[in-house]
């Protein structure tokens, strides 16, 4: 997540938007910064379970199809990002982790 706490409470303390999701949108992190999107509506299609490595790597999903919206939660301490420049596509998720073995799991929506 972005360095320094501070800046999601200087949000929801509404020096950025006016109240949290008073426009319907979401917060979320690419890894260093906070980003508002739309909020994803229904159930997640599927999950994928991981376990990380350190630094970049992929993560076959064996989806039949490219994802549209997918959310990383881990199950444990640690960092696991998407990789800015692909995230996924239909075969792979592309994701850095900031260290080995750190678990977690990939909802992910058609």
């Amino acid at each position: 997540m972005p360095s320094g706490g501070h800046v999601l409470a200087t949000v929801y303390g509404g020096t950025g938007l006016d109240s949290p999701g008073a426009d319907g949108n979401v917060l979320t992190s690419n890894g260093t910064d906070w980003v508002s999107a739309p909020p994803i509506s229904g159930a997640p299609s599927d999950e994928v379970a991981f376990t990380s490595s350190q630094g970049n790597w992929t993560l076959a999903h064996g989806l039949s199809y490219s994802p549209t919206t997918a959310i990383i939660t881990l199950t444990a301490l640690g960092q696991v990002v998407f990789q800015a420049a692909l995230r996924w596509d239909a075969t792979n998720f592309y994701l850095t982790g900031s260290d080995a073995g750190i678990t977690g799991f990939i909802e992910v929506w058609k």
